[in-house]
């Protein structure tokens, strides 16, 4: 058996997770992972899709062209069938991407596509679509100095007290071939996250050990129509339409339920002033949006 610890639950998992960091059993485990048989198909599925069936609870995924089957339940289960398949690099990625995304949802928090870093003891976020600088920013701002709290996916959930906390996430980044470039490193030799895609795990030694209170989260944008950085505050329903956006595979709670967790989270967000929206030029030094982003805060 193998135990992790990753946005802030206990693992412990029959099969192993080299990308993560091995850790001593812990006194209680949030979630296990095992092998196993899975159900070929739930009763009464709320919603259905080609890859997925999903209900209160309850959340199957499968593949036309790989007979893996994950099946996770009750936001501490995740049982894996992988039939005849040897594809491990196949069953990791799966694993760490949508289907502990699909426990995250089950568990009524937010797993917001967003890199992050500890600035001052509590987390900046950047979140925004695909290609707006996410990982690049926030590999960048760990070059800075400053210590990783999260990449790709940022756990979202308030306290007992109702404060929005952020808790850590996988302890690497994963980049694609050209952000090496603008971070002006040499694109590695190995660490491929598969085989035919340029993108790469790049392993964090110091990633925070804790849950921390928000900061800020900022929406990233690229604009073509603009020289310097502009910064716009979000209402609490802009907000919430930002931060929708933003989940990592929102649609899962069509089956899931906690849609109205997610827009009460959200809407506390935007009512406490957490979300702006950072409009970036297209082409711009990195290292100038990480002194925007700096003086910003301090504002």
């Amino acid at each position: 058996m193998f135990y992790y610890s990753i946005f802030g639950l206990n693992f412990s998992s029959e099969i192993e997770l080299p990308m993560l960091k091995y850790m001593a059993q812990p006194s209680h485990i949030d979630v296990t992972i095992q092998l196993g048989s899975t159900p070929e198909k739930l009763d009464n599925p709320t919603d259905e899709r080609v890859t997925y069936q999903a209900k209160e609870g309850e959340f199957l995924m499968y593949f036309k062209f790989n007979p893996v089957r994950f099946y996770i339940k009750n936001g501490d289960s995740i049982t894996i069938d992988r039939g005849e398949s040897e594809d491990w690099d196949f069953i990791r990625l799966f694993l760490l991407a949508p289907v502990v995304g699909a426990l995250l949802h089950q568990r009524r928090v937010i797993p917001l596509h967003a890199g992050g870093v500890v600035i001052d003891g509590e987390a900046v976020l950047l979140s925004g679509h695909s290609g707006a600088g996410k990982s690049t920013t926030t590999a960048a701002f760990k070059q800075k100095g400053y210590q990783l709290m999260a990449d790709d996916v940022a756990v979202i959930h308030n306290n007992e007290a109702g404060e929005p906390m952020v808790e850590p996430g996988v302890p690497f980044v994963k980049l694609w071939k050209e952000s090496f470039g603008v971070l002006e490193k040499e694109v590695p030799t190995e660490g491929r996250i598969r085989e035919q895609i340029e993108k790469y795990f790049v392993p964090i030694d110091d990633i925070a050990p804790k849950a921390l209170p928000i900061k800020r989260i900022y929406i990233l944008e690229k604009s073509n129509s603009i020289t310097e950085p502009q910064i716009k505050n979000l209402s609490s329903i802009e907000t919430v339409h930002q931060l929708r956006l933003g989940t990592y595979r929102y649609y899962f709670l069509i089956g899931l339920g906690g849609e109205n967790e997610h827009f009460k989270t959200a809407f506390n967000l935007g009512h406490q002033g957490m979300v702006k929206h950072l409009i970036r030029p297209e082409i711009y030094p990195v290292n100038k949006l990480i002194e925007f982003i700096e003086a910003d805060l301090k504002a």
